[in-house]
């Protein structure tokens, strides 16, 4: 009933110390036994509301304390408190030789047939508990402990408890509202129960302590509530026990306790746990626990029970009747609660098994690429193959190329969904150009000023643009050429290098050696390949030197070049394609590389096609023929060289002396405006050279018809997206793919080191933060927040990757037009080469460290195992993501943006900065594909479900203490589900396969040519495309030895020498001059001990007015 200030009244005054005797009670036999003297607790107290207060009947007043303790007296203190007594047995008198009251545990006397270990406690022991069981006076309980069954061991567990009522005598006024007050609240028995030793776990024993508890889990039960027999109240009426009236009469109301879940336990599972050790009064702190509730409450119990040598006789033969003098606990199986050696175990085990395997993997790459890459000696097949067949190379099968009629347009940016309604036309980029490359003349040089279509037109024809509109007709041999058949004849060298940086130039050479060559080809053979094409290059010197990168130093721009020409002649193209072969190199390198590209078109009989712009003269002479073309994407000119100054002069132009005709047309271009343009290109359509250039085009065609077993129609256009004839299988590329991202992460270890230390550093600086996290309300909320701060740091981290990933799509865009490998190959070599070391190995240091320092839980093994899953999986899904984002954008900074937006977005909608359920509906299905909501839901599930070690969760209430509950109960307060953990294990790895699948999806659509071409051909005749992708083993060029060879590597870098800095003239004005001269004697590179490479030698110089007044202080730096 409700509570006022204790004062008598004048009614209270009257009545003031009677009382009823607990008849009550004892008129329904639920009234509480007092033994050994003792006498029932009761007292008349009234409040001044006019109600009783609830005291009585629930306790007894011991009259000897240090003897007999406990709610009922019947606990002895010591074995001075046990009388003698007559045996049941032969009725003659005996002392008792123990009392049980310092253990806990049932002794075996204590668990025959027919007994029971009694425990009598009061309500309360700690602050939680003792405000819980101040909602009601002198609540008091009962425990009785009985063995069912010895194999195996288990135990019946019965209690009751009371708490005190009113007790008016009978004559009191109204005295029939408090027919109901009976002081036994619920009795429970559970049958299925087993004893087992554990360490006490923090709540309510405190934090950090290391004390050992005795514990019965009863998995059934059944309690009652008011207990069987006792009169109820007929109906509630919110709290209050009420009896309807009649019609006539109004309701009445009457006193009872109600059914607290607080105190009260359900019929389901509940623990009891006893600290092993005493307190100070001798009492026991016990701790009855409700699973299904995930609530709990302290008591504080006596125990004991005067054992006689009668006792012990009833004892089975050969057992013994009590444990030992100090009755500890160790007759009881230990059941540890804390994992923390077999967690710290398990996570070494995995990080040693996953260091394990990449050992074995790197261990393999050293073996394999040694084995792989080493180049033989004297008597090698590579070497004898270069001597027998020379430094020449004979004429090989040619390739005749021709155009006719074509245009190019493409649909202008941000033409797109913005503009459906008024949609803008094409913009041209080439139009009506005509042309031919083949043998004598079979060099082609693309000419044009900058802007005019040089590198479209040579895209075009190579068939490597991937999106526009292509009109006209291309031929290979005169047999009409789909792009992916121009692909498979030729060899294509883009502008930029993109190579590898850090594999060497003989591994480089040897990936594309064993990749693009046919199956049918030994390894020695594709190595004598390789060695062909470095000595035919001049690159000995540098064959053992790394390529080079922005991190690490290697070969110069003419190096590089020529590298890259090297690779697409392993396959001895009969056409080879070229886009500014000469562009950044120096006059003498680019001289070199078109000297090179001449060679192979007159003795290997290779068609070469390639832009250039304004070559030197020298350079110039080289080419057979050009082609010319204006500002606006039309043909100027095409024919040879010797014939362009004719069609100048044709022209009406005159070309100043010393200027070469080439240079002067292409000035006339520049400078010309769209009349003279146009004039100019109908110009050649109605000169002469077009004349010839139609006739030779005829002739070629007529020359160069051949059938062939492959197909293709140009005009089908579409999407394109087929391997190229020859490729080897999936394992070796997925070999050579492995070995040389081993050979990056070797070699390039920065990325994962930084990664490691990064991680490293942030795992044991968060657990520092959240050292030693509590179980109250802000140990809980520090959990949630450790747990989402670690899944957002491993998704930044991810990001770190794009850069680099971005460079390596490059090189596996070029590689895969080139039909290098498939992207199957690729797309799974990167997944376990390149993701697994660093989205397996990094969250372990959060297993390793933060786990344990901020005290997640260690009750179950399996936790950190799952905790150590979840990680990898979401690291994995993050990895994932960021390949896709790459992929998919256009540039570096818009995939970092992408990327950077969805890991924010997804942690917002990552169930812990919102809630799932306060979600609107039309923002709530972003929760549900975030990679970050399953991960934090199952790492939250994971610490949570199942604890029962217990939390206090703060209710929210004014003057309401903290509830005492499990880690289920703290789930379903924060709105999880324990039974979502599949769930979210499973859609977490649903979305790292989904995430995996785009970035496939993705890599293969970037890698498909998808062109729409119209055809316009000027002949009905049909044929097949000539297929001319192979090696044939007579094509040789420059032989050598392998004694040619030095070893170019170096590190470190030296210089000898003085510098000197020079005062300007005097009567100098104006800005500010300096002259600069130097004597270096060396530099070199080479390692701290050894000198290396000699770079420059005797060099001296000097720049500035000083030296020379009349002449321009602007030096150039010029050679080879």
């Amino acid at each position: 009933g409700p509570r006022g200030a204790r004062g008598g009244s004048a009614m209270g005054d009257e009545w003031s110390g009677r009382s009823g005797g607990c008849r009550r009670a004892r008129e329904n036999g639920q009234g509480i036994t007092c033994h050994h003297g003792g006498t029932p607790f009761t007292e008349l107290v009234m409040h001044r509301s006019g109600q009783l207060d609830d005291n009585s009947c629930s306790m007894c007043e011991c009259p000897e304390p240090q003897q007999w303790r406990g709610p009922n007296c019947n606990a002895c203190a010591g074995l001075q408190a046990c009388p003698p007594r007559l045996s049941p047995a032969t009725g003659a008198p005996e002392e008792a030789v123990a009392c049980t009251e310092a253990s806990v545990v049932p002794q075996p006397v204590e668990v025959l047939p027919g007994r029971s270990k009694s425990l009598m406690c009061t309500c309360g022991g700690d602050p939680v508990s003792d405000a819980i069981c101040g909602l009601a006076q002198n609540i008091t309980g009962y425990m009785d402990i009985e063995r069912v069954s010895e194999a195996p061991e288990r135990y019946r567990f019965r209690g009751f408890q009371l708490a005190g009522v009113p007790d008016p005598p009978p004559d009191f006024p109204e005295a029939w509202r408090y027919r109901y007050a009976q002081p036994v609240a619920w009795t429970g028995e559970w049958d299925d129960c087993e004893l087992v030793q554990a360490d006490c776990p923090d709540i309510p024993f405190g934090n950090a302590n290391d004390r050992r508890c005795v514990k019965a889990l009863c998995d059934a039960g059944e309690t009652h509530c008011p207990p069987e027999g006792v009169p109820s109240c007929p109906t509630w009426d919110g709290q209050r026990c009420v009896e309807p009236g009649n019609g006539t009469t109004e309701a009445e109301w009457y006193w009872q306790k109600t059914c607290s879940p607080l105190i009260i336990p359900r019929s389901a599972p509940i623990d009891f746990t006893c600290a092993t050790d005493q307190n100070e009064d001798g009492a026991f702190h016990c701790y009855l626990f409700q699973r299904s509730m995930g609530v709990g409450v302290s008591m504080q119990c006596f125990t004991g029970e005067c054992i006689y040598p009668s006792d012990c006789a009833a004892m089975p033969m050969g057992e013994a009747c009590l444990y030992n003098q100090t009755y500890d606990a160790d007759q009881i199986r230990y059941v540890p609660a804390d994992y923390t050696a077999l967690g710290i175990g398990l996570v070494l085990g995995v990080t040693a098994g996953v260091v394990a395997l990449l050992s074995a993997l790197v261990a393999t790459y050293l073996w394999v690429s040694h084995r792989q890459n080493a180049r033989g000696g004297p008597d090698s097949v590579g070497q004898k193959l270069v001597v027998d067949h020379g430094s020449a190379a004979p004429p090989g099968p040619s390739v005749c190329l021709t155009w006719w009629e074509v245009s190019y347009s493409i649909r202008p940016q941000g033409a797109g969904w913005l503009h459906w309604r008024s949609p803008r036309p094409h913009k041209v980029i080439l139009s009506g150009l005509t042309g031919y490359v083949s043998r004598p003349d079979a060099l082609l040089g693309l000419m044009g000023p900058s802007g005019a279509g040089k590198t479209t037109l040579l895209d075009v024809l190579a068939g490597r643009l991937k999106r526009g509109v292509v009109q006209g007709d291309i031929r290979l041999n005169g047999a009409r050429a789909a792009p992916d058949a121009v692909r498979r004849a030729s060899g294509y060298v883009p502008q930029e290098d993109v190579l590898p940086g850090t594999a060497t130039v003989w591994e480089h050479l040897l990936f594309h050696a064993v990749l693009r060559m046919p199956r049918a080809r030994t390894l020695e053979e594709k190595k004598a390949r390789a060695w062909q094409v470095v000595l035919q290059l001049g690159l000995q010197k540098v064959v053992d030197s790394l390529i080079g990168d922005e991190f690490v130093r290697g070969l110069s721009g003419g190096e590089k070049r020529r590298l890259s020409i090297g690779v697409e002649l392993l396959m001895c193209p009969g056409l080879m394609f070229l886009d500014e072969p000469t562009t950044g190199l120096d006059s003498s390198n680019a001289a070199k590389v078109v000297d090179i590209l001449a060679e192979l078109s007159h003795e290997a009989g290779m068609s070469v096609v390639l832009s250039i712009h304004q070559p030197r003269p020298d350079v110039l002479r080289t080419l057979g023929r050009v082609l010319l073309l204006s500002s606006t994407g039309q043909m100027v000119f095409s024919g040879p060289c010797e014939a362009l100054e004719a069609h100048v002069a044709g022209l009406g132009y005159e070309r100043p002396p010393k200027v070469n005709a080439v240079d002067f047309l292409l000035d006339v271009v520049i400078k010309a405006g769209k009349e003279e343009a146009e004039a100019l290109v109908s110009g050649f359509r109605k000169s002469e050279a077009f004349s010839r250039e139609e006739d030779a085009m005829d002739t070629a065609h007529a020359s160069r018809m051949a059938p062939s077993p492959r197909g293709g129609d140009y005009s089908k256009g579409g999407r394109q997206c087929r391997s190229a004839s020859g490729l080897p299988r999936f394992g070796t590329e997925f070999r050579m793919l492995s070995l040389r991202l081993l050979r990056n992460t070797w070699r390039h270890p920065m990325l994962v080191l930084l990664n490691f230390v990064a991680t490293a550093v942030a795992a044991l600086c968060l657990g520092a933060i959240y050292f030693d996290l509590g179980s109250d309300m802000a140990g809980i909320q520090n959990r949630f927040g450790c747990l989402f701060f670690i899944l957002l740091f491993q998704s930044v981290m991810s990001l770190s990757s794009l850069p680099i990933w971005r460079e390596q799509y490059r090189l596996f865009l070029q590689e895969r037009d080139d039909g290098v490998y498939k992207t199957l190959s690729y797309f799974v070599a990167v997944a376990l080469f390149d993701l697994v070391p660093l989205r397996m190995l990094p969250p372990s240091f959060f297993a390793f460290f933060t786990y344990w320092m901020a005290g997640f839980r260690t009750d179950y093994v399996s936790s950190i195992g799952y905790f150590l899953l979840i990680l990898v999986l979401s690291n994995v899904a993050a990895a994932l993501l960021c390949v896709a984002v790459g992929v998919a954008s256009p540039s570096n900074r818009v995939a970092i943006v992408v990327a950077s937006a969805l890991v924010l977005l997804w942690g917002l909608f990552g169930s812990f900065m919102v809630s799932p359920a306060s979600l609107p509906p039309y923002l709530s299905w972003i929760s549900y594909t975030s990679y970050i909501h399953y991960a934090f839901e199952a790492l939250v599930v994971n610490e949570f479900a199942g604890d029962d070690v217990g939390y206090l969760l703060t209710t929210g209430v004014p003057d309401t203490p903290p509830m005492q509950v499990t880690g289920t109960r703290v789930l379903t307060f924060f709105s999880y589900d324990p039974d979502w953990f599949a769930l979210d294990l499973g859609m977490l790895g649903v979305l790292a396969a989904v995430f995996g699948c785009l970035s496939y999806a993705f890599l293969a659509i970037k890698s498909c040519s998808r062109l729409r071409v119209s055809s316009s051909s000027r002949s009905s005749g049909t044929s097949t495309v000539l297929d001319l992708r192979h090696v044939d083993s007579q094509l040789f060029a420059h032989g050598g030895s392998y004694s040619e060879l030095r070893d170019a590597k170096g590190v470190v870098g030296k210089t000898q020498g003085q510098g000197e800095a020079h005062p300007p003239p005097s009567g100098s004005a104006g800005l500010s001059r300096a002259n600069l001269s130097w004597r270096v004697h060396s530099y070199h590179l080479g390692s701290r001990r050894a000198a290396g490479k000699v770079i420059l030698s005797g060099v001296h110089g000097c720049v500035g007015r000083a030296f020379d007044a009349d002449r321009s202080p602007l030096l150039g730096l010029m050679g080879p």
